[in-house]
């Protein structure tokens, strides 16, 4: 793999144009076209930055017999889902609501209190662990669909296999040979 093939696939990985990279090393965008096609070679200045942005290391990025590992960031994008201060409230207003409804349900069966205000109780207390079960569901969904787009996987399939424990484990255990797959087929259909 040439240089300027890594380039390209680098930044293609990334989702940058060669506008967006150009601008980021202070280049002109046909400096990264002529690189990409092998017209030219970036400077020493240039592969230093070329490494550094695409975090890569530089010996790796010039030694023509490796081709670039790809690295995908999930820890990154479960930590993006997870630690959404917005999800994070919901989940906590739903578990408390929860809570506020299932304890005095619990409360009121052991003291055999009328069966219909226990039972209404307790249907709210189900609703409300059906809705941050939903919730849930949503945010594994939401990392798969995100987790999808960076490997270059077509997500919707994987998103709505995703639903289930079982499907999500598949995708999991699955996602890098189709993400290779789909790297190889690409390649195929550009040559």
């Amino acid at each position: 793999m040439t240089i300027g093939e890594k380039i390209g696939e680098l930044r293609k990985l990334k989702g940058v144009s060669q506008e967006i990279l150009a601008s980021e090393l202070g280049v002109s965008r046909q400096a990264v076209s002529k690189w990409e096609h092998g017209l030219s070679k970036p400077s020493t200045e240039n592969l230093r930055c070329l490494a550094a942005y695409f975090d890569i290391d530089l010996e790796q990025f010039l030694d023509l017999n490796t081709n670039i590992g790809i690295v995908y960031d999930s820890q990154a994008i479960l930590l993006d889902v997870v630690h959404n201060k917005k999800n994070i409230k919901t989940a906590v207003a739903l578990v408390s609501l929860f809570l506020i409804t299932f304890i005095p349900a619990v409360y009121l069966k052991i003291i055999d209190f009328d069966q219909s205000v226990t039972l209404l109780i307790a249907t709210v207390s189900g609703g409300i662990m059906f809705i941050l079960a939903l919730f849930i569901i949503s945010l594994v969904m939401r990392y798969v669909y995100k987790d999808c787009i960076n490997r270059g996987i077509r997500p919707w399939f994987f998103v709505i296999l995703s639903i289930s424990i079982v499907g999500l484990v598949i995708y999991l255990l699955c996602r890098d040979s189709i993400s290779k797959h789909s790297i190889e087929n690409k390649k195929e259909k550009q040559a």
